[in-house]
């Protein structure tokens, strides 16, 4: 009793301190919040913007007709494209060289003649070899096909329409023959499309859901890293390193409430970070209580096994300002190359192998599994064992690096 009375002692150190200095509070708090509400921003709202496209429409209309403006507005409406207009083709080159637009439609002053008399309609397109230009390019003959299938089926219309007018004379054993011929051509293809609700990740509410993960899995590795680091040379700077020893606390118990203050600050911007997740929009599966015991496991023993790195590397530091440069060394790489903050599947393969193997990344991965796509929490624990084998693993190491470090400290 009197060891845990001694642990939480120095620990309730810690979170009065949590609220008292700001910089503390700005990493445990603000810290999650503003870069969630950044990816969240910039990714949360998966939606196509609209492809700028610039148009030179020099068509003369025919009998009231314009068939180019009726391409231009059609563009317009589509909500695809943000159309540009040109009044001559050189200035159209010249915004698409110089990348003013995406892609370039040119429309000639005979389009609706040709169109009316039989004649194939001509249009010029204009891209640029980039990645936009090929997508903006893409979009645009994508849509011109569209167009052209409306022509030739209002086209077949009028032209069974004229036939059965008795305009044409058919002999009846060839009438319907010619007019399925028609209709064959005007849609070569029946399309059946069966619609499946997306899964939660593909949407906006499941975005959200992942960068909230993804916050609380940077802060389980910015926390445990720079509190295995600075567990003994912060308080060897302070000079409450002997002090605490003089008293009946040993060094284990020190850690352990260093542990237990690490946790609590990963809790608190864990609660505040899915809490702000909610308010925004986003949603989860499987949130029951064994799906949240099992959730807290995890995120409990991917903290630990950052503050065990955290340990492994303290005997680098010499200051405090040191092991913070040392921290965040590794903590930024790893964000990104473990797949914390971009899911890893669009991760380069050479990278990808890391975040298949970093404890951290697979837990948080784990955590995923449950609040977004689903797996029973038994499923994702059962996955998560290799993590938790290799936490225990290097946790007795960084323990060991712990004790020799502090018997440096107390010696120095």
């Amino acid at each position: 009793m009197a060891v845990i009375w001694r642990v939480l002692s120095e620990t309730y150190v810690f979170l009065r301190g949590l609220f008292r200095y700001k910089e503390i509070l700005f990493w445990v708090i603000l810290f999650p919040l503003l870069w969630y509400g950044l990816m969240v921003a910039i990714w949360g709202n998966p939606q196509a913007n609209p492809v700028t496209i610039g148009v030179c429409n020099t068509d003369n209309p025919v009998n009231n007709t314009c068939m180019g403006c009726i391409l231009v507005d059609a563009m317009n409406e589509s909500g695809l494209f943000n159309v540009k207009m040109y009044k001559t083709t050189s200035d159209l080159e010249a915004a698409v060289s110089k990348g003013k637009v995406s892609a370039g439609l040119y429309i000639p002053s005979n389009f609706t003649s040709n169109l009316l008399s039989g004649f194939q309609g001509q249009v010029i397109l204009y891209t640029v070899d980039t990645n936009d230009g090929r997508i903006a390019s893409g979009y645009l003959e994508g849509f011109l096909n569209g167009f052209a299938d409306q022509i030739r089926s209002q086209y077949i219309n009028t032209s069974i329409e004229y036939m059965e007018e008795g305009n044409i004379s058919i002999p009846p054993e060839y009438y319907n023959y010619t007019t399925k011929w028609l209709r064959l051509i005007e849609n070569p293809l029946k399309i059946t499309e069966n619609t499946y609700t997306p899964p939660l990740i593909a949407t906006s509410a499941g975005i959200k859901a992942f960068y909230a993960i993804a916050m609380i899995g940077v802060e389980s590795l910015f926390v445990g890293l720079f509190t295995g680091v600075s567990s003994v040379i912060e308080r060897k700077r302070e000079g409450s390193l002997r002090v605490l020893l003089s008293n009946p606390i040993s060094g284990t118990e020190i850690l352990a409430s260093d542990i237990i203050s690490g946790m609590v600050a990963v809790a608190l911007a864990s609660i505040t970070v899915f809490a702000v997740s909610l308010i925004v929009g986003a949603r989860y599966q499987g949130l029951s209580p064994a799906s949240v015991a099992v959730i807290s496991l995890l995120l409990f023993i991917g903290t630990l096994f950052s503050i065990a790195v955290g340990l492994l590397i303290a005997p680098l530091a010499r200051t405090p300002e040191g092991a913070g440069i040392l921290a965040n060394a590794i903590a930024w790489p790893v964000m990104f190359a473990g797949g914390l903050v971009v899911p890893k599947e669009i991760l380069p393969e050479w990278i990808r192998g890391f975040a298949d193997v970093w404890p951290l990344s697979r837990l948080m991965e784990d955590v995923r599994k449950i609040l977004i796509y689903g797996v029973s929490p038994g499923e994702a624990l059962y996955d998560a064992v290799p993590s938790i084998i290799a936490t225990i693993v290097v946790l007795a190491i960084g323990v060991l690096t712990y004790r020799k470090l502090l018997e440096r400290a107390i010696e120095a």
